[in-house]
């Protein structure tokens, strides 16, 4: 394990390398191996993020020679647990340049670019961590090299752009498998090229480079069906990479170009994309005459953009509005004005569930942040769990600052929420705060919920989704099937129905005797047969989907 800085070192100015520079970030540890070989002037590239079940965090990043996976749960110590070299599918060391990675359940998913690279598509199951990463699957079948890897989680489909056996079009993968994707769809896109791609719930936002960027549907994988492009835009270069807005409203776009600033494409009419002037924006951190760093990868978290920059580090903006961008914090890990174009910052993951943010350098590794306050709440926690018939949410905040309240939001196809309640939040507080709310009215069937946590001065961030699932199947019990009069009869319920039920007691004769209602939310429901005269008796109970029906004896 080799370090360069930790939370309390300084940093000497040295070589024309002047002291690092952060607003609102504050580095908590790097990793970097000086003795690993250097392709290109490059010793790393991308980097990607892994929260595994039992909580514990591990960044992944790529270096010419290799792919490491770093443990970065304690984010002052973070250690490299495993690496994977001569990646070629024939066994040998070719070095690359570009790697790219995504993750889907306990599976990371790797792609590299560049020149004779023979690396295809290779599959890590993390289900092992910490003690071990196991490489289960590599293929060369699909393409041998590609620039890029993207994962449409809620379809469990996988996208392989820029490659070399379909450089004019989109590989898509199943991945119901994750273990082994099978290949479903190749086809050519009207853009041509892809460089990278995003993509949520079969939409793709496709970035081609200087074709610029075009929009497809992507439910049929083997004929995708353009839904609009953005092909005129100021201050236009090579169209690189982007991500869209949790409101799928804005896409968030880099053109890998100097001089070119970030934008935002206005998505309310895919017909008619817009990228208007007033939403560019670019913080030059080096104090230069002219924009000649490079934006290279956004990605978007709640109301923020966290965009690693060549020779500007990592940056966060507010896109709370998104006409008016605020820069709000960044920590520039590269300061020398001398270094190359493409010096600095590869990427970067903002997603951990602790708040740590990682990103990686091309010639220093991978460096572990935190963002100190800019958000106004910290979200700790979030859980959301059964509780008898009831969803149990509960979560922790370590920081708030202006915190009006959280919306508790429940989805059925985790894209149309609705308000089930709303609680008040602290306001101001440093500690940890517990919060608690129910749903009382779960629907049968997979429920997701998230957090939509609103400041005094009422904007908002959302938290991630969480999911609880209740049975739709029912199964009632009535009993017992024979009593005396002034007994008990019970309807034992177990499921949940989207209906309340009804009951009804008939005689032999098929005269209603008695009726009444039991919600669907009841485990049981009970009545007297004191107003029952002996005879037998038809006990219904139903649900308006089904019914069940027991025949009972009253003596």
């Amino acid at each position: 394990m080799h370090k360069l800085f930790s939370l309390f070192t300084i940093l000497l100015i040295v070589s024309g390398l002047s002291a690092q520079v952060s607003m609102n970030m504050t580095l908590l540890d790097n990793w970097d191996d000086p003795s690993l070989p250097i392709h290109s002037g490059l010793r790393y590239n991308d980097c990607w993020g892994y929260t595994a079940p039992d909580g514990r965090e591990y960044g992944i990043i790529g270096s010419a020679g290799k792919i490491h996976f770093i443990d970065i749960t304690d984010p002052t110590d973070i250690v490299e647990v495993a690496s994977f070299g001569n990646l070629n599918a024939n066994g040998d060391n070719t070095l690359s340049l570009w790697r790219d990675f995504k993750t889907y359940g306990n599976y990371a998913y790797a792609v590299a670019d560049q020149g004779t690279t023979n690396e295809g598509l290779i599959v890590f199951d993390l289900s092992g961590l910490p003690a071990t990463v196991s490489k289960v699957h590599q293929s060369t079948t699909s393409f041998n090299r590609a620039h890029n890897v993207f994962i449409d989680e809620a379809k469990a489909k996988m996208y392989i752009p820029g490659s070399n056996t379909h450089n004019g079009g989109i590989i898509v993968f199943d991945l119901t498998n994750p273990a082994v994707p099978v290949e479903i769809g190749s086809p050519n896109m009207n853009g041509g090229y892809s460089h990278d791609i995003y993509v949520r719930n079969d939409t793709a936002y496709c970035f081609h480079g200087v074709s610029d960027m075009y929009v497809y549907d992507f439910a049929d994988p083997t004929a995708p069906v353009e839904l609009g492009s953005l092909t005129v835009y100021n201050n236009s270069g090579y169209n690189h990479s982007g991500w869209l807005t949790e409101d799928s409203k804005n896409l968030i776009f880099c053109d890998e170009s100097t001089g070119r600033k970030v934008k935002v494409a206005n998505l309310q009419d895919l017909s008619e994309i817009s990228a208007p002037d007033s939403s560019y924006f670019f913080a030059n951190l080096d104090n230069q005459s002219s924009l000649a760093n490079i934006a290279h990868n956004p990605f978007v978290k709640g109301d923020y953009v966290y965009v690693a920059y060549y020779r500007e580090g990592v940056q966060v903006w507010n896109i709370s509005d998104p006409t008016k961008p605020v820069l709000e914090g960044y920590y520039d890990t590269n300061t020398n004005t001398n270094a190359g174009v493409f010096d600095g910052v590869w990427g970067v993951f903002p997603y951990f569930n602790s708040g740590s943010v990682i990103g990686s350098d091309t010639d220093t590794g991978l460096y572990v942040f935190s963002v100190n306050s800019i958000l106004p709440v910290e979200l700790k926690e979030f859980t959301a769990t059964k509780n008898g018939k009831q969803t149990e949410l509960n979560w922790i905040t370590a920081f708030e600052r202006n915190n009006e309240e959280f919306e508790v939001q429940r989805s059925t196809d985790k894209e149309n929420y609705t308000v089930i309640t709303t609680v008040r939040g602290q306001g101001n507080s440093e500690g940890d705060v517990f919060y608690k709310a129910f749903d009382d009215s779960p629907v049968a069937g997979v429920n997701y919920y998230r957090l939509k946590q609103i400041d005094t001065d009422g904007k908002f961030e959302y938290s991630d989704v969480k999911s609880v699932e209740f049975s739709p199947e029912i199964s009632v019990n009535i009993y017992p099937s024979l009593v005396q009069n002034g007994e008990q009869i019970t309807f034992e319920i177990k499921g949940i129905s989207n209906t309340d039920f009804t009951f009804s007691v008939t005689d032999i004769a098929g005269k209603l005797i008695e009726k009444g209602t039991v919600s669907r939310f009841s485990d049981s429901y009970v009545f007297s047969t004191t107003d029952l005269s002996s005879g037998v008796y038809i006990v219904d109970l139903s649900d308006k989907t089904q019914t069940f029906s027991q025949k009972v004896v009253v003596e």
